[in-house]
Parts: C-alpha cells; structure tokens; sequence
C-alpha cells in the first residue's frame, strides 16, 4: 500500500509535466488544456486528501518501491493527456476548414465614362449573407441589385462567385467599393470584410476651342494672346501649343484650372502670349487638348494672317566689277501687303531715276569703291532695306609719291609710298638700275651708307591693270660741288645769264657771286639774281642786262652749306656772230614749209576721195531720173552726134595711145576738122573710162552711139541718095538744105512741141520701122565711127575744129 507521502510527491511531478506539456499546445486548445489540469488537479487533491487521513504524521523513512511507482504515475498521466489533446484537435481543425472567408477580393481599378466596369469578389466555405458596398453605402444582396439598374453580381454560388458589374459606367460611380458577408448560423462562422477597391471614373473634355475664333489678323512682333480652353474633363485635360512646323511651343504659356461645383470635373484654359513673325503669315496655330479618358488629343487650329514690313534683299548680278563697267543691282521684297515702294540709295544719297526692282549704274568709276548701294522698300506697315558695298576693280594710283630723303652715314632711311587700287597693289622697291626686290609693302626702311645713295623705284601692280611707278632719291650728306660750264656766252647789249648749277645736301645757305675779285653788289640796277632750288641742290643764275664790257671777263660762284663749301670760275665771253640764231631760223622755216606741204597733201587726197563719192551718188541719181524720163517719152532719143559725116581715116593717121594728148585721125583740107571717136578707140582708162550700162549717171553728157539702126529719117529737099541717114552708106555726109528737126529743142523735150510741130516720119526698111517705140534691153553697141573724107563735109557742120586744134577726151560731147 502506497504511503501519503508518495502520493504527494506523485501529485506534484504530475501536475508538473502536465503543466509543462500543456504550455507546447495552441492557445485554440486553451480551454481543452485548463479541463484537464483541473482534472488532474482534483485527482491529486483527493489523494492528498486521503494521505493526510490515513497518515496523521510523515514516515520518517522512503521506502525503495516508490520511486518506479512514481515514474508510473507519470508515464500514465502522459498518455491520458496525449489522448485528450488529439481528440480535441481532431474537433478544432473539422471547425477551421468549414470557416468562411476570401478566396479573391476586389481591386482598384480606372473606367471611362460608358465602359463596363467588373470588381471580383469570391467566397469559399459561404455561411452568411454577401452584400456590395459604396462608400460604406449597402447594395443589396440579391444578384439583381434592385434599385441600381446599372449594377449586378454575376457568378454561381457554386463557385463562390459575387462579382460586382457596372455596365456602363457613369460618373456617379466613382467611390470605394467593399465585398462583405455576414456571420454564419455556426458560431465559427464569423463576419468578413474585403478591402477596399477604388473605382476612378474618368470622363474625356469637351473639345477644345481658342476663343479667338479660327482667323486671326495680326501686325508683326505685336503681342497677341491666345486662349484655349477644355471643358469638364476629368481629371483635368492637359493642354499644348504647336506653331505652323509642328514644333511645342513652351514659352510664355500659363495655365488655369478650374473645379465644377460636382467636385470632380475640371475645366482647364491655357493662354499663349506671342509676338508672331513673318514666318507665321498663312500658317496655323493649334492647341490640342487630352486627359486619361482619351487615346488620342484633340485639336483646333487657328489661321493667322501676319501684316509685316518688307523683308528685302538687294543681290548684284556680277561678280567682278571692273572701272567704267556698267552695275546692275536687284532688289527683292517680301512683304504683306504686297503694295510696296522701292527706294534706292547711294551711300545715303538717293539715286534720282525711276527705278524700282533694279538699278543701273552706266559707269562705275573708282569713287564708287566701297560706296553702299541701299534698297529700301516701304509699304502699309513699316519699311525694309538692304544693301551691298561695291567693290569696283580698277588699276592702281600713287596717292602719295615718295619723297627724297637726306641721310648722314649709318642714318636711319625710310621710304613711304601711298598707292591706291583695287583689289589690294602688290608694292615692291627696286633700286636704280637692278631688277632685284629690296623690299615689299608701302614702306621700305634701310640704314644709310655710300652705296646706298641712289634712286629708289615704288611698283605698284594689280592683276589685270597696268603697273605703276614712281622714284625717290636717297641723298648723301656732304659739302656742295658746283658742277657749272666753265664757259658761257652772251651778246653785247643784250640781257645776259650766267647759270651756276650746284649739287648740294643739304641746300647750300649761301651763294656768292665775284666778278675779277670783287662781290658782285647786289644793289646793282643792271644785275639781278635767282636761286633756283633743285632736287639734288641748287641753279643759281645772274642775270645782266644791257650787258657791256665790263660785264664780260671771269666769275667766280661760290656755294656753301653746313657741311662745307665750292667755288667755280666761270668766263663770260661775247658771240662773235649769229650763226646759231641763223641755224634756228633755217630749221624753223624749214619746218613750217614742211608742214604746209603735209596739210595740202592731205587736203588733196581727201577731196579726191570725196569728188570720187560724190560722182557716183550723182550718177545714181541721175540715172534713175533717165530712167524715168525715158519711160515717160516713149525712149525719145536726142541723136546728136559730133561727126556724122566723117568718113574713115587712113592707117596712117589712127589716134597714139602713148602720148598724153589725141592725134586727129583726119584734117579737113578748108583749115578745119571733125572729129569722131568712141571709148572704145581708146585704151587709157582713166582718160576715158569705159562706156557705163544703161541707166547709169554721165555727169550730164550722153556719150556718142549710132542711132542709125533705131531710127533714120528722110528729110525734105534732101536728094533719093540721102534720103537717110545711113542707109546706104554710113560715111555718106547729109547736105543741110535747112535746119535739121533733130537738133531743135522740141525734137528731144515733148513739152516744147506745138500741134504744128513735126517729126520725120520713121525709115521704113522693106516696110518695116527701124525704130521702135519700146525697147526692152539697152541700146545696141555700135562699131566706131570713122572719119568721113574732107569732101563730105557740110559748109552747115556745127562742129568745126581747127587741123591744128588737139582734141581731148570728152571735148565733143554734148550737154543734154
């Protein structure tokens, strides 16, 4: 039997472990674990309780058994409380399977105004009653959400499915939506809540619109403000500016927003301050506008229409501009409006002329170098110019020739040389007699010593031009020499010049004149000085007048400077005659006869030439009017002849080509001749030229041809046998019984006939008429006359010519 005092100590170990094992389990066991330890508690009580009746006072000695009994004790107590602890998760676990709760809540989402919008909402293990709500605002928790027509749950409750759909979505839909179920019958089924899911609702502007309409008038760099606005767009829209390239416009944009009394719509205005430019003109200014509601921006444009002041530029059409060329420039004006005027300007000095897109320059001469040549263009709104400096190439010009210099040994030289041209002269130096280049450029700079006295050559090029040039003289210092003729003459009586020439540098500071010893007194009425000043030194002259004897003998000239002196003896002699005046005399005339002879030269030959020039405009002249007036009188011939009746020289007697004058061919036996000749007897061309075409000017005179095929009359009282004129015999002589019709006047001019006026009838050869009234080629030609005997010479012959008389060409022809 099993003492109190073992009982105890059983209790205590017990309660113990069961204490420690209780404390591993889960605090959902809590209650399970707090019944058995009073259990246990109660059963160590009652053995203790026991013990303490049955044992009044402890044993003073442990027996050896109670130790296994009381590991016993506990190994029992361990599996009693194992076996309640199973059975009591057994029952938790079957209780949290069957608990309700989320398997998918809802989450934030953004919808546009008129989409269907979906919040997921999934419940596992269902017990309770699900419900939507807004703003902490209860939907409802049938599916049909009745009240809210818009709004639905969809899925099955199989699947545990409350899904929340808007369809379509609306402003008023915009809030905090939460999915929640009630408790279950069970008391393990518990409340649930979702968390909260944001529904933003967005809403697309109004389009835009600038409140300065489509078209915009507007004057260059004047400020203008534009104003775009976009209306009831949430959030609010977002608003840029592009110019008429496309390209932001970021400067000078300022941007105001405005909230709708909903609290939720914003109307935005966005204001562009612009100075507009010429480029502007005809283009478009746009503003779009765009917030999250929309996929693309929407835009409105406005035309601006930019007044500006001309834009002008002036070009010049060459690309060189030589001296004395001609310049044309253009000008060219954009401008709005187009109505201009053009102005032109010549280094502010107005160009007089009416030009307006272009101007002329006839000649450019070297003032105009660099000249600015402005266009300046004005309209409606303001004025435009433009210009271009000319740039005329001419050849170069020595502004500023170089000046002598005067140097002492090891003296510091310079030589300027200012030369003027364009494009810029190439200037070298040369010395005197070298081609060498000493130096380059306007300035040439050297220390002075012997060799480099001399004269200095300044060249001046430009390409294109002829060069120039021009010399200085570098000089040595020293002391003067008088480089004078030592002889020198005058005329007695006549004013005299005694010269003495000097080389000096510096310039002499004195000249003395001595004559046989004694300084020539300058208060002298009859002598004079003169001091002429030279670049290399001085001429100093002393003139005598009425100069006699005392005046002629030896001179002395004496010339001195700072760096010494020189003297000259000079002898005055007297001319012993006036050959060297006669020499000149002789050479003057001569030339003046030369000269005349030279001007009657030419005199000669020009009126040659325009006699030559003269007669032959003449004769065009003439012959057109013979022309006519042979047409007129039906080819009327005045035949007169010089020798109609001569008859054929001998051999001996033909015309002699070689002299210079014509030999008769006949000599008549009463002391007078007639003669007849044709050109073509003759064969000196200039004395009778050949005979000329028909129509052609004879200076007056109709040459001699034989108009005895055109027309021979009969006269009355003229014998059978010469009846006509050469009809049977040309050489035969007709016997002037009277006055012939061919020679009176009205014969040759129908304007002196009378009604009583009669001409011969024509010759009639076998019936037919010799002479025609019309012919259509020029008159025939007839072989040369020959001289008829002196027996068939008429006594009535107009032309009598003496047998010694020599006839020259052209004597025997007759002035019509």
């Amino acid at each position: 039997m099993v003492s109190h005092y073992d009982h105890h100590h059983f209790s205590i170990a017990a309660g113990i472990f069961i204490d420690s094992v209780s404390i591993t389990y889960s605090n959902r066991l809590e209650m399970s674990n707090r019944n058995i330890i009073e259990t246990s508690s109660d059963i160590m009580d009652h053995h203790n309780q026991q013990f303490r009746q049955s044992s009044p006072s402890p044993a003073p000695t442990r027996r050896p058994d109670s130790h296994w009994l009381r590991w016993s004790l506990v190994v029992l107590a361990f599996f009693c409380c194992v076996g309640v602890s199973n059975g009591q998760n057994s029952a938790n676990g079957q209780q949290v399977r069957h608990a309700q709760r989320f398997e998918r809540e809802p989450e934030d989402q953004t919808a546009v105004v008129g989409e269907t919008v979906v919040m997921a909402c999934r419940v596992l293990n269902k017990a309770g009653v699900l419900q939507w709500t807004k703003d902490d605002f209860g939907l409802g928790s049938d599916r049909n959400l009745s009240g809210f027509e818009r709004y639905s749950m969809i899925g099955t409750e199989d699947e545990g499915t409350f899904s929340l759909q808007i369809r379509p979505v609306t402003l008023e839909d915009d809030g905090r939506f939460q999915c929640q179920v009630s408790p279950g019958p069970e008391a393990a089924s518990m409340a649930i809540r979702s968390r909260y899911a944001t529904l933003a609702v967005t809403i697309p502007p109004e389009p835009p619109q600038i409140v300065q309409g489509s078209h915009l008038i507007t004057t260059e760099d004047r400020e203008v403000e534009l104003e775009c606005q976009s209306r009831a767009g949430k959030p609010a829209a977002e608003i840029i500016w592009l110019d008429g390239d496309g390209n932001l416009i970021t400067n000078n944009v300022e941007v105001f927003k405005e909230v709708l009394a909903d609290g939720k719509r914003t109307n935005v205005k966005s204001v562009l301050k612009l100075s507009p430019k010429m480029h502007y003109h005809n283009k478009n200014i746009t503003c779009q506008a765009q917030n999250a509601a929309e996929r693309s921006p929407r835009s409105v444009s406005l035309l601006m229409e930019v007044k500006y002041a001309p834009k002008v530029t002036v070009t010049l059409e060459q690309e060189r501009i030589a001296e004395l060329e001609s310049v044309r420039l253009s000008c060219h004006a954009d401008a709005n409006p187009p109505n201009v005027i053009y102005k032109w300007y010549i280094n502010d000095e107005i160009a007089h002329g009416d030009y307006s897109t272009e101007l002329i320059i006839a000649s450019a001469s070297r003032q105009l170098n660099d000249a600015i040549v402005k266009c300046e263009v004005t309209n409606a709104v303001g004025k435009g110019e433009d210009n271009q400096t000319l740039s005329v190439h001419y050849s170069p010009e020595i502004r500023s020739r170089p000046a002598n210099v005067e140097a002492d040994i090891g003296g510091n030289v310079t030589l300027r040389c200012d030369v003027n041209g364009n494009p810029e002269p190439e200037i070298s130096w040369t010395f005197e007699g070298s081609r060498r280049v000493l130096s380059t450029g306007p300035a040439y700079t050297f220390w002075m010593n012997h060799d480099m006295a001399g004269k200095y050559t300044c060249t001046a090029r430009v390409p294109g031009f002829a060069e120039v040039s021009a010399d200085a003289h570098v000089f040595l210092k020293g002391p003067p020499t008088v480089r004078s003729k030592r002889i020198q003459f005058g005329l007695e009586g006549d004013t005299v010049r005694i010269e003495c020439v000097a080389f000096a540098i510096p310039r002499p500071s004195k000249i003395t004149w001595t004559h046989r010893g004694y300084e020539i007194d300058a208060g002298d009425p009859y002598v004079t000085f003169n001091n002429d000043p030279l670049p290399d030194g001085v001429r100093s002259t002393l003139i005598i007048r009425e100069a006699n004897d005392k005046y002629f003998g030896s001179y002395n000239c004496s010339v001195a400077n700072d760096y010494g002196m020189d003297a000259a003896e000079i002898i005055l002699r007297k001319e012993t005659g006036n050959l060297q005046l006669l020499f000149i005399s002789a050479g003057v005339v001569g030339g003046i006869v030369l000269l005349i002879a030279c001007v009657m030269v030419i005199v000669v030959c020009q009126r040659r030439s325009n006699k030559k020039v003269e007669e032959g405009d003449k004769g065009d002249r003439t012959s057109k009017q013979s022309d006519q007036t042979s047409n007129n009188d039906s080819d009327l011939k005045v035949d007169i002849r010089t020798a109609s009746s001569l008859s054929n020289p001998p051999e001996s007697e033909q015309w002699d080509d070689s002299s210079e004058r014509i030999t008769p061919r006949a000599v008549i036996t009463n002391g007078d001749a007639m003669y007849r000749y044709a050109p073509g007897d003759y064969t000196d061309a200039q004395c009778f030229p050949p005979p000329k075409a028909e129509g052609h000017n004879n200076n007056g005179y109709v040459p001699y041809v034989d108009y005895g095929r055109d027309y021979n009359p009969a006269f009355a009282g003229v014998s059978n046998s010469q009846a006509s004129l050469y009809a049977t015999n040309p050489h035969t002589v007709i016997p002037m019984t009277g006055i012939d019709p061919r020679f009176s006047a009205a014969y040759g001019n129908p304007y002196l006939r009378s009604s009583t006026t009669s001409l011969p009838p024509p010759h009639l050869n076998g019936g037919l008429a010799t002479y025609g009234s019309v012919r259509s080629g020029p008159a025939p030609q007839v072989a040369p006359a020959r001289t008829p005997p002196p027996s068939a010479v008429s006594p009535h012959s107009q032309y009598i010519v003496s047998n010694k008389a020599q006839l020259k060409p052209g004597t025997l022809a007759t002035h019509v």
